[in-house]
């Protein structure tokens, strides 16, 4: 069994693969991880993706994507053993809903088991941010001026208050690994999140290798309060 996914809009590319040990590989572009994951899956995800497949095949051939698709809009697709391939650019057809549901969920999980990643943090008061590898394994990176851009916003979602902040590239030559990090702002020079507002850092916009092939893509790292 062999089961890919995977989800592109405006330049933002994140994806996920099944091999038939049930091992997930998974890797993405932008987030507060960006950089490539790996586990096994438990047997009750096992159990819950066999029964996804199933109720897919049941469902028949799924209608491909048609018409003019809007700009940035998020086009997924899937491909798995036995099933006709899924272009998906709004809501599922019913019959694949669990399928895609569940690739989805997974591939927002995998972020938590990195192998090779860079991870953005933000901390303290005032607030600081900083990028550091997380993962056992090496990435190749070329870097490039970076572009620090801090957000508050209120409870009704308006703009509060925003810095941006210029950072050089830093001296890495073509490779990062355990142990690198990267402070990018002691200080993001914005006001306390008000109640019920939250904040918003997104960091880009430098280039990794983030499948592990060899291929440098544009990144963008981002973040938000709780």
């Amino acid at each position: 069994m062999t089961v890919t996914y995977s989800s592109t809009a405006a330049g933002r590319y994140a994806g996920v693969e099944i091999d038939d040990e049930f091992t997930a590989v998974g890797w993405q572009t932008a987030g507060h991880r960006v950089g490539r994951f790996r586990r096994s899956l438990s047997a009750k995800e096992q159990e819950a993706l066999a029964g996804a497949l199933h109720t897919a095949r049941d469902a028949g051939g799924p209608p491909t994507a048609e018409g003019a698709r809007r700009p940035g809009a998020v086009i997924e697709r899937v491909r798995a053993d036995d099933l006709p391939d899924l272009t998906v650019t709004g809501d599922p057809p019913a019959g694949f809903a669990p399928l895609v549901d569940a690739l989805r969920a997974l591939l927002e999980d995998l972020a938590e088991s990195p192998v090779a990643a860079v991870e953005l943090t933000v901390t303290g008061s005032p607030p600081r941010a900083a990028l550091r590898h997380v993962g056992d394994e090496p990435m190749t990176v070329r870097m490039a001026d970076l572009t620090v851009r801090a957000t508050v916003f209120g409870p009704d979602s308006a703009i509060v208050d925003g810095a941006t902040h210029a950072v050089d590239p830093p001296d890495v030559g073509d490779e990062i690994g355990p142990g690198w990090a990267l402070t990018l702002a002691d200080d993001l020079g914005v006001p306390a999140v008000p109640a019920g507002g939250f904040a918003t850092v997104t960091v880009g916009q430098p280039e990794l290798d983030v499948l592990g092939d060899g291929v440098l893509r544009p990144v963008e790292w981002g973040w938000m309060s709780e």
